[in-house]
């Protein structure tokens, strides 16, 4: 929970230092996401929430999830570096 918690912080730290809205956006999509399904997955782990069948990113195999999460965490990376990109 800490790993992913710091994977979260670490990505909105990446949207408050973009260069431009889309940046910010981009990454605040990313990151709401990725909480979203961790927040549904460990829900119906401890019987809080139905279950729904949502894949834990980064942990569960669901194939084509796990690439739009690396693909996600992508865009996140590049965000990052072109940061100060001049306008």
């Amino acid at each position: 929970m800490g790993a992913f918690g710091l994977l979260l912080l670490t990505c909105l730290f990446v949207g408050f230092v973009a260069g431009d809205q889309l940046g910010l956006l981009l990454v605040v999509g990313v990151t709401a996401l990725i909480f979203t399904h961790i927040f549904q997955n460990v829900g119906m782990t401890i019987a809080m929430l139905p279950i729904t069948g949502v894949p834990l990113p980064l942990i569960s195999y669901s194939g084509s999830f796990v690439l739009m999460i690396m693909f996600g965490l992508g865009l996140v990376n590049s965000v990052w570096i072109h940061r100060n990109a001049p306008a």
